[in-house]
């Protein structure tokens, strides 16, 4: 474009250029990719694009069903869950079905990009998502032992003492996370052993 005497090159750059689209990436607690969580659990979201501009807002809204508005007045009002967060968690989802997410971000160069959708499915019957994975954590806060994982897990749980003695024994109740009280425990390390029939988990974690 040429105006006078003067050049804008930047100008075709932009015109011609193609808007990078966002895409949504639904995770776990840690951080697991997910397409389906139980029933009471949550969801972390983030989104991939790298924006013509710096993103100055954001628009996450969850909808109840398989659709969501193209279009909305943000909240809207039929939102189950909404934020203007960069990454937020959404949560807990208490029935089962089918959620969508509808999400867009205010570039400062260009506007609102055009909103993107992701589905994510919440059931109650967890048969066949049983077992520990590599992202399964085990850590200690707070007077409690945490176990979580990106699936309801279905093990024992077993904890022992610095000389290898069998302290505890638990089950754990098919929720993504399990936790247990160590109260009762005198200050130090402690190993504890997630036990499924397919795999076994071992963490070092210190009680105080």
């Amino acid at each position: 474009m040429q105006a006078g005497t003067q050049v804008f090159p930047a100008y075709f750059e932009i015109a011609q250029g193609l808007r990078p689209v966002p895409s949504v990436i639904l995770t776990d607690t840690v951080n697991v990719p997910v397409d389906s969580i139980p029933a009471g659990g949550f969801i972390k979201t983030r989104e991939t694009a790298n924006p013509y501009g710096s993103i100055i807002a954001y628009r996450w809204e969850v909808f109840s069903g398989s659709s969501a508005p193209n279009k909305s007045i943000y909240p809207d009002a039929t939102s189950v869950f909404h934020s203007n967060a960069h990454a937020p968690v959404f949560g807990p989802f208490p029935a089962a079905g089918t959620y969508t997410i509808r999400y867009q971000c205010l570039e400062s160069c260009c506007g609102w990009s055009i909103p993107v959708f992701s589905a994510i499915h919440v059931k109650t019957d967890y048969t066949g998502i049983v077992e520990i994975n590599v992202n399964t954590d085990v850590y200690y806060f707070n007077n409690t032992i945490y176990i979580a994982s990106g699936n309801p897990i279905n093990a024992k749980v077993k904890v022992y003492n610095v000389y290898g003695q069998e302290i505890l024994e638990k089950q754990t109740d098919g929720k993504p996370v399990f936790s247990i009280n160590t109260s009762g425990l005198s200050t130090g390390y402690y190993l504890v052993k997630v036990i499924t029939s397919n795999n076994t988990l071992s963490k070092k974690v210190y009680v105080n």
